[in-house]
């Protein structure tokens, strides 16, 4: 039996479809709130258990028999009003999974982390997975939150967790329009006027989808492998996303002091409208810094061969343009 949490996200649902695929027997984890409109065509060949993560016993039970599990789920939110709830929910339901699968002799755990758990390195440096995290203003409550989380993986391998642990870049493909970088093609192709400037890495959803699973195959643990096709810059991405979908690529490119100039006054004007802020100051702070990250760790482990950006800019803009619902990349 696998356990996958998260297992209705954007992530969660590729992980889910591939899966199936495999013929394999899933569990997954939602909650009251889940969409499945990424899962609903295979939605009654998984085994679904309601569950929230802070739960210790929900969770217990949802565990019992697993042998093997992918922790995707994760809060993730750029708002100042989110950051403490944000870092104690993704530590502490990391912390719990850890302890569980220790407690329950689960076979081996997969922990889906994220660049951002490495922190941040500038004058094009490149980031590998040897980097220590620095405490900086540039790093984000969610950043923070996924260092965190990542240390109660490491905690957990310290006393005996058989795990590995992935680190996806910026990651691509189609999947709620109205969320998570799938909500940028559909942005550009109404007419985005600004990209922020900068460079980051930059990884198709399949590929982090595919070679997590490879990584639970295989017998590699204690190590966490980064996962990014490409260094592009923003303005080269989102120049793809405008010609693939027929759109005007957008001419202003947001510096930091654009968006810190952006997000004070949005503040401003959420809170007098009595909103949310469509833009906050931890989002933009990565606007104008370029972060390298290298590939070759994952390369030399298991002979990767990562889908081009290009292709994948290709891929889920035809996606958009013939379904505007929720809907995954084809699947190879």
């Amino acid at each position: 039996m696998i356990l996958v949490t998260g297992g209705t996200g954007f992530l969660g649902a590729y992980l889910l479809h591939y899966l199936i695929r495999q013929g394999r027997n899933v569990r997954a984890t939602f909650r009251p709130y889940s969409d499945f409109s990424l899962v609903e065509d295979i939605r009654g060949q998984i085994e679904w258990v309601p569950c929230n993560l802070l739960d210790v016993d929900a969770l217990a039970d949802a565990m019992t028999g697993v042998e093997e599990i992918y922790h995707a789920a994760a809060k993730v939110s750029f708002r100042k009003k989110d950051a403490e709830r944000m870092i104690h929910i993704n530590e502490q339901s990391t912390a719990n999974v850890v302890n569980l699968a220790l407690e329950k002799g689960v076979k081996k755990l997969l922990h889906v982390s994220s660049i951002a758990a490495l922190g941040r390195r500038l004058a094009h440096e490149e980031i590998d997975e040897t980097v220590r995290w620095e405490w900086s203003s540039q790093n984000t409550a969610y950043a923070i939150s996924k260092f965190r989380a990542e240390q109660e993986v490491w905690r957990g391998m310290a006393e005996g967790l058989n795990a590995v642990i992935i680190n996806p870049s910026l990651i691509l493909g189609a999947g709620r329009w109205n969320s998570g970088t799938a909500s940028m093609f559909r942005s550009v192709a109404r007419g985005l006027p600004a990209v922020p400037a900068g460079v980051n890495g930059m990884v198709d959803v399949r590929d982090v989808a595919r070679i997590a699973i490879r990584l639970m195959d295989s017998d590699i643990h204690t190590e966490r492998f980064i996962l990014n096709s490409e260094n592009l810059s923003y303005r080269n991405l989102f120049n793809m996303v405008a010609e693939a979908t027929g759109a005007k690529a957008p001419s202003f490119e947001m510096k930091a002091w654009h968006g810190r100039i952006v997000a004070r006054t949005e503040a401003i004007l959420a809170f007098l409208q009595r909103r949310h802020a469509r833009l906050d100051m931890d989002y933009v702070k990565s606007f104008g810094k370029n972060f390298y990250y290298s590939n070759e760790k994952i390369k030399e482990a298991l002979d990767v061969e990562f889908i081009p950006i290009a292709q994948n800019v290709k891929d889920t803009a035809r996606v958009y343009l013939e379904r505007k619902r929720p809907a995954l990349l084809p699947l190879f």
